[in-house]
C-alpha cells in the first residue's frame, strides 16, 4: 500500500511540473517575439529615414534673402536632391552657402518630410568706396558685399586703405554703425586717418569731429543740441562731449 501511494505522489509531482513549465515557455516566447517585432519596427523606420525615398529631399526653401537671389543660394548649397534628408550633411551645406560674399550668417535645417530649409542673414552695406570707376558696397566688418556703377545713397568712406583689420577703417565703420538713423541719413562722407580721428561730413560743408567710436550715444546727443543752438556752425567738435565746441569758420 505504501509503495502505491509513493508512486502516485511521484507521478502527480511530475505531472504538476510539466503543466507548470508550459506557461513559462510561452511567456518567454511572447517576450522574444515582442523584441523581434520592436527590432523589425526600428529597422523599418531606419530604412524609411536613411534608405528609401519616402523622406528624400525634394524642396529647398530659402528665407532671408534681399540682395541675393534664392536661386543663387540653392546653386551654392548644391543639395543632393533625392537623397534622404537624414543623410544630407547640413554642416557641409552651411559651409558652401557661407562662401557667398553677401552671406553673414546661415542656418540649415530639415523640415520633414521632404524639405531642406536654408535661413540667411545677409550682410548689410553701410558705406561705399569708389574704386576704378565702380562703387564697392562695404558692410560693418569691411567686407565688400557688392559692386555697382551708380553711386549709392550711402556715406562714402574716406580712408587710405579700406580693408578688414585697418584701424582707421574699423573705427570709421564702428562710428557709422552706432549713429542714430536721423544723423546717419545726413552723413555724406566719413573720413579717418587713424582710429581716433573720425570725421563726419554733412550737407553744406558741415564737419563733425567725432574722434573714436567711444561715447557715441552721448556724442550724438550733444551734437543734436549744438546744431539746434548753433545752426550756422560749420565745425562741431564732439570728440570730447563734455567740452564740445562749435566753429563758424
Amino acid at each position: 500500500m505504501s509503495t502505491t501511494r509513493s508512486t502516485d505522489r511521484a507521478a502527480t509531482g511530475r505531472s504538476g511540473s510539466a503543466s507548470g513549465g508550459a506557461p513559462g515557455r510561452r511567456g518567454r516566447g511572447v517576450k522574444v517575439f515582442g523584441v523581434l517585432l520592436a527590432l523589425a519596427a526600428i529597422g523599418g523606420w531606419l530604412y524609411l529615414l536613411y534608405g528609401s525615398g519616402v523622406f528624400a529631399a525634394r524642396t529647398v526653401e530659402v528665407t532671408g534673402v534681399h540682395r541675393l537671389d534664392a536661386a543663387q543660394v540653392r546653386k551654392a548649397a548644391a543639395v543632393p536632391m533625392g537623397t534622404p534628408l537624414a543623410r544630407i550633411d547640413v554642416d557641409a551645406v552651411e559651409a558652401r552657402v557661407a562662401r557667398l560674399a553677401q552671406v553673414e550668417e546661415v542656418s540649415v535645417g530639415r523640415s520633414w518630410p521632404t524639405t531642406l530649409r536654408i535661413e540667411i542673414r545677409e550682410r548689410v552695406p553701410v558705406v561705399a568706396v569708389e574704386r576704378n570707376g565702380s562703387w564697392w558696397l562695404i558692410d560693418h566688418a569691411a567686407v565688400v558685399v557688392a559692386t555697382q556703377a551708380k553711386r549709392p545713397s550711402l556715406p562714402v568712406l574716406g580712408v587710405a586703405t579700406p580693408r578688414p583689420g585697418d584701424s582707421a577703417t574699423t573705427s570709421a565703420l564702428a562710428v557709422v554703425e552706432r549713429l542714430p538713423d536721423s544723423l546717419r541719413d545726413d552723413v555724406r562722407r566719413v573720413s579717418a586717418t587713424s582710429e581716433d580721428s573720425v570725421r563726419l561730413h554733412l550737407p553744406r560743408s558741415v564737419v563733425v569731429v567725432w574722434g573714436n567710436p567711444s561715447q557715441s550715444t552721448e556724442k550724438a546727443r550733444v551734437l543734436a543740441a549744438l546744431r539746434k543752438a548753433e545752426p550756422k556752425g560749420r565745425v562741431y567738435d564732439v570728440s570730447t562731449p563734455a567740452t564740445a565746441t562749435v566753429r563758424r569758420r
